[in-house]
């Protein structure tokens, strides 16, 4: 379901057999609402949370080169460029850039439901790069310089996942400063 306003900027500029593409969105005013097959809500963005893309790419027939990527939900930012190749085979792949990113807990307990268990106040920053298949069994995901804050509690290192569907998992972690509250606050008997 989707209430509200907001508006969306698409310019595509044909070069030959190559387009030229760039989108601006902003989705500030929007209440969206998604539920999953069992009718409960996987996503609630509500009017008035800043919502906001602006990409850029160049697509050709095999791949699409994004020189410009960026995606602001609240005040958590994403800032990235890369490639997705493959387009005219069955999967496609991934070469993302995502920057460092900057992403608050607030934002996403707000908008998205499973969420409510993330600690208030938290933050997660962090190089991360998107790399692989499209699929959740072949995406990789690295994320370098990885900084997890919340409450009084801080992690920090690096984490490499492959294949989401069963995770492999290789962590790195340089610093680990747990306070037993903080994680306690998330647990489903707290």
């Amino acid at each position: 379901t989707v209430r509200g306003a907001g508006s969306i900027t698409i310019k595509a500029q044909p070069q030959g057999g190559d387009v030229d593409l760039s989108v601006l969105a902003n989705l500030d005013g929007l209440s969206i609402t998604k539920r999953g097959d069992d009718g409960s809500t996987t996503l609630s963005k509500p009017a008035g949370l800043p919502l906001r893309l602006d990409a850029v790419a160049k697509k050709t027939k095999t791949r699409a080169d994004f020189s410009k990527l960026a995606l602001a939900i609240g005040r958590s930012t994403i800032n990235g460029r890369g490639s997705i190749s493959d387009l005219d085979k069955e999967t496609s792949r991934l070469d993302i850039d995502l920057g460092q990113l900057q992403l608050g807990f607030d934002d996403l307990r707000q908008t998205i439901p499973g969420a409510a268990r993330l600690p208030a106040g938290g933050r997660l920053s962090g190089a991360v790069k998107l790399s692989g298949g499209t699929s959740t069994e072949t995406l990789a995901v690295d994320a370098r310089g990885l900084n997890v804050a919340f409450g009084s509690s801080r992690l920090a290192g690096d984490v490499n996942v492959k294949n989401l569907a069963e995770p492999v998992l290789d962590v790195k972690l340089g610093q680990i400063d747990l306070a037993f509250d903080d994680v306690r606050a998330m647990s489903a008997s707290a």
